[in-house]
């Protein structure tokens, strides 16, 4: 079975991963099936948002953030709006973030409206101490005018990382061959014995390796993106290439992939109520265009670590 590789973020400190919702191990061992995908398995962190509150300066998604007091909220100019929070992460729960030097605090804000321009809201990314906070805003605004897709319901979050591999779209044709032309990869499933529960699938053949076996879907960090589209080449606007850091997902899951990506003890929403589904399939209650993601991508060779945002959709 797949081993779990090390962070690559260069901290010394252990991440905490309690995660209350456990992956299934994967039915194949891709790296030993194909051994040209061997070096290209990543460590992912799913970040398992589920409804609920959390205390200021916790891990979480939407909300109420730590934020200091004194600084100024910010307001975007075209839409006269509030941003609003969000995801805010600790070093300490997701270290795998790679912090700044001496913060431990990662916080993402957004105008909750669509930016024609950019076809995403606008974020900003802000990295902060959290032991300086002394005096925090007790309520972060509210938004004046927004698009509830943007505005994220509260959620925790629940750190497991899990071993995967790259999106189709990142492989090479010589790979694609090797994944068609794999018995163990193509009948993974299948010899498995796992069978469709109502409209959810179950993939097989070169489905497989798509659905189950490559990268992990919802809401993380690091790894390997889940492209909708083709993969774009980033650089920033000094020609460094851009790291992956975050995404943001429409679905923690889909009707393919649930097999493999669902937590096992959540699989009685498969034939719960629509709202009892909901809850775990998209808890945060955010869409991006068509079931698509928000990709965000950083560079660190800029001393400002300046941030690109992105959406792909169906």
């Amino acid at each position: 079975m797949a081993k779990r590789s090390p962070t690559s973020s260069g901290s010394q400190q252990q991440p905490k991963d309690n995660s209350a919702f456990t992956t299934p191990t994967p039915p194949v061992d891709v790296g030993e099936a194909i051994s040209s995908l061997a070096p290209m398995a990543r460590t992912t962190v799913r970040l398992h948002p589920r409804q609920g509150n959390a205390d200021l300066s916790a891990s979480k998604i939407g909300g109420d953030i730590l934020w200091p007091e004194s600084e100024q909220w910010p307001t975007c100019a075209e839409h006269g709006c509030p941003y609003v929070p969000a995801i805010q992460l600790r070093k300490d729960d997701v270290p795998e973030i790679g912090f700044r030097r001496n913060t431990n605090l990662f916080q993402v804000l957004w105008c909750p409206n669509r930016h024609p321009d950019y076809f995403c809201p606008i974020v900003k990314v802000f990295w902060r101490n959290s032991d300086r906070i002394k005096k925090p805003l007790p309520h972060c605004p509210e938004p004046t005018t927004a698009e509830r897709r943007y505005v994220p319901t509260p959620c925790v979050v629940h750190p497991e990382r899990v071993v995967e591999y790259p999106d189709g779209g990142e492989l090479s044709e010589r790979d694609h061959e090797l994944i068609e032309l794999s018995d163990t990869i193509n009948n993974a499933v299948s010899d498995l014995g796992v069978e469709p529960i109502g409209n959810w699938s179950v993939p097989n053949g070169v489905g497989t390796y798509y659905a189950w076996l490559s990268v992990a879907p919802g809401t993380k960090v690091g790894g390997h993106p889940g492209w909708v589209q083709d993969p774009p080449q980033l650089r920033c606007t000094c020609n460094h290439p851009m790291e992956y850091l975050v995404s943001f997902s429409s679905h923690e899951f889909d009707g393919a992939s649930w097999g493999r990506w669902l937590p096992l003890s959540e699989r009685y929403v498969l034939s719960a109520e629509y709202h009892k589904l909901a809850q775990v399939q998209c808890p945060a209650g955010w869409s991006f265009g068509d079931a698509g993601s928000l990709y965000l991508f950083i560079c660190r060779q800029c001393d400002d670590w300046p941030i690109h945002a992105f959406t792909q959709s169906c």
